[in-house]
């Protein structure tokens, strides 16, 4: 039995689709039967952390003070760093001080962000092997830079402090693991330097529900987008398109929209002021996502950047038809035609598929969700393929 140290810079219960997949594999049994044990060592193991919808959704100075963080870091890349360290670099410097303190004898190392593997070599932890796996279109830093614009910027700061991070961490890492193809040979081809043979992907996978979903028939279509509202997940876009679409016709749909951001505020008054409140909601947080799903008719993620969402995998397994983008692992998941529609992340494609959605077979497409998934992406098959890369 080989022992494996997994350690994640964030909390397993946290509403991201890394954490989805970290706490599949601390919680699956299947590694052990490949001669694997996993100990992981994420931030609930030092500072437990609530993620009660109840809590989430209560408005709170703190989420305010991140607000205006994140506001200014728009227009100041400095600013950008300092919010990237208090979401994201103070805690992987956290777990990995614990691990150096606590542990530090083992020899191959599982990490799943770029912020806490470059602490883990900047306290030089011994290791023998280390498997990173980034979450990301392999495109470097491209979703720090969608959700902070300063950092796009020519020749800032914040970027080159971030480059050097991501090339130490690129360089050092024994294999480097996408979630997709697409994002694997993004990066080999924007990293020539690397050898490509460290370079794997392993598509992201989830365990089978025991009760599925039967098609429901709404009087008008059911859309449920899931995801943390901001500009990279592009709900502006669809509430840009329903506001077109209003101006034609009279809309034959509803939109929920679950998870909070920093742009839904924003969203809410432009639904109000168009007067489209019966047609696209915000529910914000929930701890019952499955719920909304078996209730819907059409899953949307019009995102602008990914790497493998698992929203768009849960949908699938719940025999769910898919309206995304041609963007990094998306179009491995779904096919146009077969289990959904494929479009370019902008207004006007978006709202073209709205506009005529009742031209399109959701139920078939739907049944062909189901069958990909359980064809590709049930769990077993990730949990083997990253046991042969860390033995």
């Amino acid at each position: 039995m080989k022992k494996i140290a997994l350690i994640y810079g964030s909390w397993l219960n946290a509403p991201t689709g890394a954490s989805k997949v970290v706490k599949s594999l601390v919680e699956n049994r299947d590694f052990l039967r490949n001669g694997v044990e996993i100990v992981s060592f994420s931030m609930d193991t030092i500072s437990p952390r609530n993620y009660d919808v109840n809590i989430r959704n209560k408005i709170s100075v703190i989420s305010r003070i991140k607000d205006i963080i994140n506001f200014i870091s728009q227009y100041s890349s400095l600013i950008a760093l300092f919010s990237l360290y208090i979401t994201y670099m103070r805690h992987a410097k956290a777990i990995v001080r614990y691990y150096k303190d606590n542990i530090n004898n083992i020899d191959t190392i599982f990490i799943h962000d770029m912020y806490t593997c470059y602490y883990f070599l900047k306290y030089k932890c011994p290791f023998e092997k280390l498997v990173l796996v980034l979450h990301t279109n392999g495109e470097p830093l491209k979703m720090e830079k969608c959700y902070h614009r300063s950092l796009a910027r020519k020749r800032n700061i914040g970027m080159e402090v971030l480059l050097r991070m991501y090339n130490k961490v690129i360089n050092s890492a024994t294999d480097i693991c996408f979630v997709a193809q697409n994002p694997a040979n993004t990066f080999c081809k924007l990293n020539p330097e690397i050898n490509p043979s460290k370079v794997h992907y392993i598509y992201n996978g989830l365990p089978d529900l025991k009760d599925g979903r039967q098609y429901v028939h709404n009087e008008r279509k059911e859309i449920v987008c899931v995801g943390s509202v901001t500009e990279r997940k592009g709900q502006r876009m669809l509430v840009d398109a329903i506001c077109l679409i209003a101006q034609e016709k009279k809309i034959d749909f509803h939109v929920t929209v679950l998870g909070d951001g920093v742009i839904r505020s924003a969203l809410e008054k432009k639904i109000k002021d168009n007067n489209l409140s019966d047609y696209i909601s915000f529910k914000g947080f929930t701890n019952n996502v499955d719920q909304y799903l078996i209730a819907s008719d059409i899953f949307i993620l019009p995102s602008k950047d990914e790497g493998f969402p698992m929203s768009i995998l849960e949908a699938m397994r719940l025999s769910l038809p898919i309206i995304s983008t041609k963007i990094a692992g998306i179009p491995e998941m779904v096919k146009t035609g077969y289990n959904g529609i494929l479009v370019e992340p902008s207004t006007k494609e978006i709202y073209n598929v709205l506009l005529n959605i009742d031209k399109y077979n959701w139920e078939e497409m739907g049944t062909n969700s189901r069958k990909l998934f359980l064809d590709q992406f049930i769990i077993d098959g990730m949990v083997n393929k990253y046991s042969d890369i860390l033995l």
